[in-house]
């Protein structure tokens, strides 16, 4: 199932790209940066996942897990200012679990960039392998890459988690292609280089 994403990723991030690096343009599962959420979902369904929904370290940005309708991912993540009743997105990340299969997550990564390098030969980018923020312990690890547009980045990654932080947290390894918006970019760069 997972190699049927190498087929098709390039629709999962459909972009107009010939004419500029404009972060607004590429989409996941249809969905873009600086959209409403309540374009593409029902504010019920929305209103029962923010129930759910993750707050950043100041309070300023929530990230809430939504059902993918199209694409093929098997989660989206999208993040909005906390307190916005519009919830207009600050980034959207595709998700897709690879729980204990590093080897497989970095095989789909790779193919993943071999084939953003083919459809964007301008596109500049830098491979970071670092500890994973969010576990003190050090033993959890995430691999990838980070695109930088103009305004805006693009990350395509995998998590290889320690068993005790998959314990403690309840998350799992998994592949993350993200679009961030220029505001969430400098917050997160802000965050984890303090």
């Amino acid at each position: 199932m997972k190699n049927f994403f190498l087929v098709i990723i390039i629709s999962i991030i459909s972009i107009n790209y010939s004419k500029s690096e404009d972060i607004n343009e590429f989409e996941i599962s249809g969905i873009s940066i600086g959209d409403s959420l309540i374009q593409h979902y029902e504010q019920g369904q929305i209103e029962t996942n923010v129930a759910n929904k993750i707050i950043y370290p100041d309070s300023q940005f929530a990230a809430i897990t939504m059902p993918v309708k199209s694409g093929n991912f098997e989660y989206l993540q999208v993040t909005y200012k906390d307190k916005d009743p519009k919830y207009k997105l600050l980034s959207i990340a595709g998700r897709i679990i690879f729980n204990n299969d590093i080897i497989g997550c970095k095989k789909q990564m790779e193919n993943i960039l071999s084939d953003l390098k083919i459809t964007f030969k301008d596109l500049k980018y830098v491979k970071e392998d670092t500890p994973y923020t969010f576990d003190k312990s050090g033993k959890s690890l995430t691999y990838g890459y980070v695109f930088y547009l103009d305004e805006g980045a693009i990350d395509l990654y995998c998590t290889d988690l320690g068993d005790e932080f998959k314990k403690i947290s309840g998350y799992e390894d998994e592949l993350r292609l993200t679009i961030h918006s220029q505001v969430m970019r400098e917050y997160l760069v802000k965050q984890f280089n303090k």
